[in-house]
């Protein structure tokens, strides 16, 4: 079956690159099947934090500046977007 395809898969490469799977290996197949590149990293580090971006906090929740007011259709827009902690102010109007 295909369950057994990918367990025997995931089971070859864990074994390969040192990977520790779950004792209930039938998580780790769905998540390796399901996201084979992404998966296969997150099997990889699952104990290590330091491999991930940190947790969302509080701060990074807060919106950077309140939201404008709606404007007539076919004039410009102007957006502030942050992008990786990033503040950006954007412009974005009809064509031309």
């Amino acid at each position: 079956s295909e369950m057994e395809a990918l367990t025997v898969d995931l089971m070859e490469k864990a074994q390969s690159e040192g990977i520790k799977l779950a004792s209930e290996r039938v998580d780790d197949v769905l998540t390796y099947a399901l996201f084979p590149q992404v998966g296969l990293k997150f099997l990889k580090n699952r104990g290590n934090p330091d491999a991930f971006e940190p947790a969302p906090t509080l701060e990074s929740a807060k919106p950077v500046a309140a939201p404008a007011a709606p404007v007539a259709s076919g004039s410009v827009e102007t957006y502030s977007v942050r992008v990786d902690g990033q503040v950006y102010e954007v412009e974005v109007g009809p064509k031309g």
